[in-house]
């Protein structure tokens, strides 16, 4: 029997309507006002209308628009949440301690925001999402609905790709990125 490459699909959220400079990640931010034009420019762009699992982040910004493309069932999987950034979550940017937040991004990698986590702790978070037995367990065509910070994870786990060039990957809004795995 000859297995079929898995085909995965990660999708990152909408807009979202958020004061300009807030932290958020794992807080629930509302989407914006243009959603329903935002869903109909995925649903143009989305490839394949019909997956054999779609599993989303449970923020609402996430889980919303994968129900509302209707590709299939919707489960919900926390590993697919955002990086936490911690206590700094919902706070302005700019009212974040300058010393605090440069000391985190000299090594984003390895280092987190005050009880948030690092890119290797959402790489491992994602990891253990791709690990999981049941993961194809419906069929070779998945499709994540997600965070810009899940996607980099996923693109350095599934290419090998070095940590700053996945940290420096843009992700747009309401943009894809599509991989080809092979079954093991």
């Amino acid at each position: 029997m000859i297995e079929r490459k898995r085909r995965l699909v990660a999708l990152r959220h909408t807009p979202v309507a958020v004061s300009p400079g807030l932290c958020y990640g794992q807080i629930d931010v509302p989407l914006a006002d243009t959603y329903g034009d935002d869903l109909r420019s995925v649903q143009e762009i989305l490839p394949g209308r019909s997956y054999a699992r779609v599993i989303s982040s449970p923020l609402q910004r996430c889980y919303r628009l994968a129900t509302d493309l209707q590709v299939g069932a919707v489960q919900k999987d926390p590993r697919l949440m955002e990086l936490s950034f911690g206590h700094w979550e919902g706070q302005l940017w700019d009212d974040i301690p300058r010393v605090i937040s440069e000391y985190w991004t000299e090594d984003v990698v390895r280092r987190s925001p005050p009880a948030g986590e690092s890119f290797l702790q959402i790489i491992a978070r994602v990891q253990a999402l791709l690990q999981d037995p049941d993961l194809w367990s419906a069929g070779e065509n998945l499709l994540l609905v997600t965070h810009a910070g899940v996607i980099r994870a996923l693109h350095h786990i599934l290419t090998g790709e070095d940590y700053d060039s996945c940290l420096r990957l843009p992700v747009r809004f309401g943009e894809y990125r599509a991989w080809d795995i092979e079954p093991v």
